[in-house]
């Protein structure tokens, strides 16, 4: 039994970083992965018909961390950004970012990460591809400063030294914590 509680250990430092909303939401899809499960334990005299809710059940457990995190973004603690200038500066190597991040959930952030991606405009699949995985420059700046409910916040940021010389695009993200 202790062993088992070792184990269970290990997974502490990840739960803390959990909020319950994101707790309850795996409950609930853990609970959906077991129900499905089961049907089709139930139904597997049926012929091929059981592996379709196995299917959905292994297809729920593996796409829950992107379910949780589009459902926090989008649902629970929803961010606007509305840029107001984000390109290159004219007679330096700088890329100049200037942005407000806007509060719409009902809940006070203790601060926000805003992650500034550049990569060269591609017209081939395998280079957009591959600069999305891999930009020139990713910039992480955070803003530890409380965002509360309906609250703007202004933020510019400038990347120096860019190695680069022809057109960039960029990705702003914005996430609050």
């Amino acid at each position: 039994m202790e062993k088992l509680g070792d184990y269970i250990a290990l997974f502490t430092p990840y739960a803390m970083r959990l909020s319950l909303i994101e707790m309850l939401l795996l409950a609930f899809i853990l609970i959906l992965f077991i129900l499905f499960f089961v049907l089709g334990i139930l139904i597997k005299d049926r012929g091929g018909w059981a592996f379709l809710p196995i299917g959905i059940a292994f297809s729920l457990l593996g796409s829950s961390p992107w379910i949780v995190e589009m459902a926090m973004k989008k649902v629970f603690h929803p961010i606007e950004l509305n840029l107001g200038f984000n390109q290159r500066l004219s007679f330096t190597e700088a890329f100049f970012v200037d942005g407000v991040i806007t509060n719409q959930s009902s809940r006070t952030f203790r601060g926000c990460v805003v992650t500034i991606k550049l990569a060269p405009p591609s017209s081939k699949p395998m280079d957009e591809i591959r600069y999305r995985l891999k930009p020139l420059v990713v910039k992480k700046e955070t803003i530890l400063r409380p965002l509360f409910p309906r609250e703007s916040l202004t933020f510019q940021y400038t990347v120096d030294n860019l190695n680069y010389e022809g057109a960039l695009t960029s990705k702003i993200e914005v996430s609050c914590f």
